[in-house]
């Protein structure tokens, strides 16, 4: 078998969800790229939560690292992902951001 790095082969070091952002509701969840483009505020997509939440662990970042970078509270971000709290247009912004051009995972340069 050829080894492939993570990059060559998808795994972890590799930024694919920005491949994934625009089809993240055809994973299973009944979501379109349309009804992606509509949420402009409110509360979080589930598939969204989700792959945010897959998004920044990848990264190997912390909930308190993303909050900071989206320009909110922890514990803001934390209730936003479990659906418990809406985001303003411009978090729903950087958060679309984020999962559009994640940043490298530090580990994968080593």
């Amino acid at each position: 078998a050829e080894f492939k790095s993570d990059y060559e082969s998808g795994g972890p070091g590799r930024n694919r969800t920005a491949d994934r952002a625009l089809d993240c509701g055809s994973r299973g969840r009944g979501r379109t790229a349309a009804e992606w483009d509509s949420w402009t505020s409110g509360l979080m997509p589930r598939n969204v939560a989700a792959l945010l939440t897959e998004t920044y662990r990848d990264c190997l970042m912390t909930q308190e690292q993303l909050a900071e970078k989206l320009g909110l509270s922890r514990p803001h971000l934390a209730n936003a992902i479990q659906g418990r709290f809406g985001l303003t247009p411009e978090i729903v912004s950087a958060v679309k951001a984020f999962l559009h051009d994640p940043p490298i995972r530090q580990a994968a340069l080593f």
